[in-house]
């Protein structure tokens, strides 16, 4: 007897068969292998959990540039400073240090054109611009034989010596002057009733703010150290400039003094002109005269001519 399946069981049984025929048997997988990878060549790190480090570099830097900056020039007490006009003995003194570092030596300076008396720059208050102009033009190789009688630019020894008196006697431009032969000046402003003159011979005793004359040079005393040696305020080549006085070449008191204070209060000029020394045999000799001044034309309340030259600089700079 033969059945008839139907066509409807027929197809469900066929589904039935290919759905077994394609399920995978246990332990098989259906994920496949990454194409052309070696497992022993894979990296050891997980790209995503082991974050590669950057080489470290230092952060760019800019140089920083220190500004230069000149030497500065120690600022002087203002005690120092002069008073024109003001009758004492420590006002002449300041008067006389106050063109130190800023005037050069022109030979006929501080006379005037007829070359027999004061000029204007030496009968006139204070420093004179021209001055201080023409100075700072030099250099450490000024010589005084290419600036002979330019009377307008600088002073020469005895300009310098008639300056200051004038400035400390005179609180006015035009008065008479007080410029004079270095050789004979002394003499002349004792015999202008101003102080007392000593004569050439031995024995003599350099103060703070004696007026002494030599053959062709004058020259102001800011007194005697320890040692005999003295401190010397002139207008000598190169310009105003302290001095000590020295014996065959070796240094003094005096000389480490003018040496000591020209470097410190001075340093542009020092660095120039470095010369500090004067020959005692000359400076100090029998031949020289001297001048002193009355304390009835500068009073000397503070007994500044009877100091030593260490003394009297530490007084005047307040030290």
């Amino acid at each position: 007897m033969r059945f008839k399946i139907p066509a409807a069981l027929l197809a469900c049984c066929l589904l039935l068969t290919s759905c077994a025929l394609l399920r995978p048997t246990s332990g098989e997988t259906t994920e496949k292998p990454l194409p052309d990878t070696d497992p022993d060549t894979l990296p050891d790190t997980d790209p995503v959990t082991d974050p590669v480090t950057e080489p470290e570099t230092e952060p760019e830097t800019v140089p920083v540039t220190e500004p230069q900056t000149e030497p500065t020039t120690p600022v002087l007490p203002t005690r120092l400073n002069p008073i024109p006009g003001e009758k004492t003995l420590r006002n002449f003194l300041c008067t006389a240090l106050s063109p130190l570092g800023k005037v050069m030596y022109v030979f006929g300076g501080g006379w005037n054109e007829a070359d027999d008396g004061a000029g204007v720059e030496a009968t006139s208050i204070g420093l004179s611009p021209a001055w201080e102009a023409f100075t700072a033009k030099q250099d450490a190789s000024y010589n005084t034989d290419d600036h002979r009688y330019e009377i307008h630019n600088g002073l020469d020894c005895s300009g310098f010596v008639g300056w200051a008196v004038y400035n400390t006697l005179q609180s006015e431009n035009g008065h008479e002057g007080y410029v004079t032969p270095s050789t004979k000046m002394a003499k002349a402003f004792a015999d202008r009733g101003l102080g007392s003159f000593t004569d050439a011979g031995p024995g003599k005793e350099f103060r703070p703010g004696d007026i002494v004359s030599m053959s062709g040079h004058v020259w102001i005393s800011l007194g005697t150290c320890a040692d005999g040696s003295v401190v010397i305020l002139h207008c000598s080549p190169n310009g105003v400039i302290l001095c000590g006085t020295v014996k065959d070449g070796e240094e003094s008191t005096a000389s480490k003094l003018a040496r000591e204070y020209t470097e410190r209060y001075f340093p542009a000029w020092y660095a120039k002109y470095p010369a500090v020394t004067r020959s005692a045999s000359s400076y100090l000799s029998d031949a020289v005269t001297l001048f002193r001044w009355s304390d009835e034309v500068l009073s000397d309340e503070e007994g500044l001519s009877s100091l030593s030259a260490e003394e009297l600089l530490r007084v005047l700079f307040e030290e």
